[in-house]
């Protein structure tokens, strides 16, 4: 179909702040069914429901809702302008009457269960009185005090030799070293454990070589497996820090009925939908690059993507190519275990 020159005004009437209900009314009014449509607009008459129906959250993703009512403005030979500006306006009315419905029911939440708070109040009150009462103070008996000594007596290995004993100098020097040495081993951390935390060090800062050798960091990795890691919280902090990026990737699991397993792996940001034949769970949320989501149902399992060339997908095992299936606005519609 060509557009015209101009475009057509939006029908009037009373829906006429629903951009389904104009999109719906002006197709009407140009006699095109919702197959011809969504064969020219490359959707699924799914989708063309779903958009003059203002059901949008079983769409992608707002900005693919955008997308799809400007191409089905222009096909139409309306404004896209103005049916994005009546799209926003009607969404923002849509999430206040939400948020004011979720209120209204925070608020009958707290009026109901205000009279239980009050009773257990006055309950809890009430039997404090009632065993205050009912059980009398015990006597108070009071224990005279010994006195105490506050100056403990000093200990030292010299105590050991009579005090008619000659001291040399020797002696009591190794005496003194004893007692020097005895006060260090308590400082002093275990051997093992020092020695367990330095091949860890090292085990570190070796892979941390080996990454850094290309940007001329490699003096720095290796000066510090030297004497400066020579202690367990250092060497922990060494290990941690080194682990910092191991937690950048994710994988979720969802366990429903049946004995397949879906697994999609993420190389970009994508919108996924996801149902299988066992039951009614669905997921419906979007994935960052790097996550992993593992779906176990029963097939055949029905995808929506809306980022189809990253994902990688596997089924039961197989890797599956989903290329033939991704339309030009890179999504895809699958159906996974027929």
């Amino acid at each position: 179909m060509e557009p015209a020159e101009e475009l057509a005004e939006p029908p009037s009437g009373s829906n006429r702040r629903s951009p389904g209900a104009m999109l719906a009314a002006q197709r009407e009014t140009l006699e095109l069914s919702i197959q011809q449509v969504a064969d020219q607009l490359n959707l699924t008459m799914h989708f063309v429901r779903a958009l003059e129906a203002d059901c949008y959250d079983k769409l992608p993703g707002e900005v693919f809702v955008r997308g799809y009512i400007r191409a089905y403005s222009n096909l139409l030979r309306l404004d896209p302008v103005q049916l994005l500006l009546i799209f926003d306006e009607f969404t923002s009315q849509k999430i206040a009457r939400k948020e004011e419905a979720i209120k209204r029911r925070d608020r009958r939440r707290k009026d109901k269960n205000r009279p239980w708070i009050l009773f257990s109040g006055f309950a809890f009150v009430a039997v404090a009185v009632a065993l205050w009462y009912l059980n009398p103070a015990a006597p108070v008996v009071s224990i005279p005090a010994e006195p105490v000594s506050m100056t403990a007596p000093e200990t030292s290995v010299l105590a050991a030799v009579p005090l008619d004993t000659p001291v040399s100098a020797s002696t009591q020097s190794a005496v003194m070293a004893d007692e020097t040495i005895a006060e260090d081993a308590v400082l002093l951390p275990d051997p093992a454990q020092v020695e367990m935390a330095d091949a860890m060090a090292d085990a570190v800062i070796s892979d941390i070589a080996l990454e850094t050798e290309d940007s001329g960091q490699l003096p720095i990795a290796t000066a510090m497996s030297g004497s400066l890691i020579q202690s367990q919280p250092l060497a922990q902090a060494v290990l941690e820090l080194a682990g910092e990026d191991t937690a950048s990737a994710r994988t979720v699991t969802y366990s429903w009925t049946g004995a397949d397993e879906l697994t999609l792996r993420f190389d970009a940001d994508c919108w996924v939908e996801i149902e299988h034949r066992g039951g009614d769970e669905s997921y419906k949320n979007s994935s960052s690059a790097g996550d992993t989501l593992v779906i176990k149902g029963t097939a055949p399992f029905s995808v929506l993507l809306g980022n189809a060339r990253d994902v990688e997908v596997t089924f039961n095992g197989r890797s599956m190519d989903i290329s033939s299936n991704i339309r030009a606005d890179n999504t895809a519609r699958l159906s996974i275990g027929m």
